[in-house]
């Protein structure tokens, strides 16, 4: 399934494979783009505004600017009424995406740094 403004493209004009092929039950969100002769695995899902330039793995989830794998295996999300975790129009935040761990990270230790600075000064 393709959504809207979606752009599967060549990189080059050599002669060969120069655009992607896609697996079966591949989901690609609004705005991603997919560049170059790429495979996307079946069940794969590439996050909105996505820029997938390497292959993504059957049943993971890519998102970001380059795209990086958020979630891998065949989870579909669907099993016991769980949330698939996945929005066709951007991503959802119960995504295990280390990056996002990272910032949240630097941010509470900013929080704490700023708490004890206070403590001090008082």
């Amino acid at each position: 399934t393709l959504y809207h403004g979606v752009t599967l493209g060549g990189t080059t004009w050599d002669k060969g494979k120069r655009h992607p092929t896609l697996g079966d039950g591949v989901v690609i969100g609004a705005g991603a783009k997919v560049l170059g002769p790429v495979t996307i695995g079946a069940n794969a899902k590439i996050g909105s505004n996505a820029v997938v330039v390497r292959d993504v793995p059957n049943g993971a989830t890519a998102i970001g600017i380059p795209a990086r794998i958020a979630e891998a295996g065949e989870k579909t999300g669907h099993e016991s009424g769980a949330h698939p975790g996945f929005s066709l129009y951007g991503l959802g935040g119960d995504v295990n995406d280390p990056l996002v761990k990272a910032v949240h990270g630097v941010l509470k230790h900013s929080e704490y740094i700023d708490a004890r600075l206070q403590f001090i000064l008082a």
